[in-house]
């Protein structure tokens, strides 16, 4: 199952890896437009997976609570909420990929902080910072997922609402990387 969204859902990554990076890391690295990109596609996505039983599915979830850490780090008064409704993950396939692509893009978190810091820019992001132990809830995370919808030849249809439900998150951050662009080129406020 892991290696089956993994590559299934490689394209999709690539190209917003290759977005975030041209929009918020290079050449010019900015921290705020990389935490204004998250202000604008987290909170939907965490809505979402909270009304789908996310936190019965993967009980360590902290989804609520980055949204909190990522209004603090952003001075904003309360957890960013956009305009844009809550993503649909109908049924536990759909919210196990969204799951995945969130707790996925933590362990890429590294990776941006290195790149921040090369830039000169601050590398102390309390949102961004890893947690010492995302490598081992990762394939706990990924065991669990397993466990839940089968192996991938065992249930197509489960692999394929995670697949689903993983795109509904990463194009959601894609969305909200071309927003910003649209937003910086008319000169409206970031939030």
């Amino acid at each position: 199952m892991r290696q089956r969204l993994r590559t299934g859902l490689a394209p999709l990554h690539d190209r917003l890896d290759a977005r975030i990076t041209a929009v918020c890391l290079s050449p010019r690295a900015d921290l705020r437009r990389l935490l204004t990109v998250h202000a604008h596609a987290l909170p939907p996505a965490v809505a979402g997976l909270r009304a789908a039983g996310a936190a019965l599915l993967w009980p360590e979830w902290d989804g609520p609570a980055r949204l909190s850490t990522l209004s603090a780090e952003l001075g904003l008064g309360a957890p960013p909420c956009g305009a844009s409704p809550p993503e649909n993950f109908e049924g536990d396939a759909m919210a196990w990929g969204g799951l995945y692509a969130l707790l996925g893009s933590r362990l890429g978190n590294r990776v941006v902080l290195r790149r921040l810091a090369e830039a000169g820019q601050p590398a102390d992001s309390a949102f961004l910072r890893p947690g010492a132990d995302d490598a081992l809830e990762w394939r706990r995370f990924l065991d669990r997922l397993e466990a839940a919808l089968g192996p991938a030849s065992a249930g197509a249809d489960a692999c394929n609402g995670a697949m689903e439900g993983a795109a509904l998150v990463m194009k959601r951050y894609l969305n909200a990387v071309e927003r910003l662009v649209r937003a910086e080129r008319i000169g409206e406020p970031l939030h």
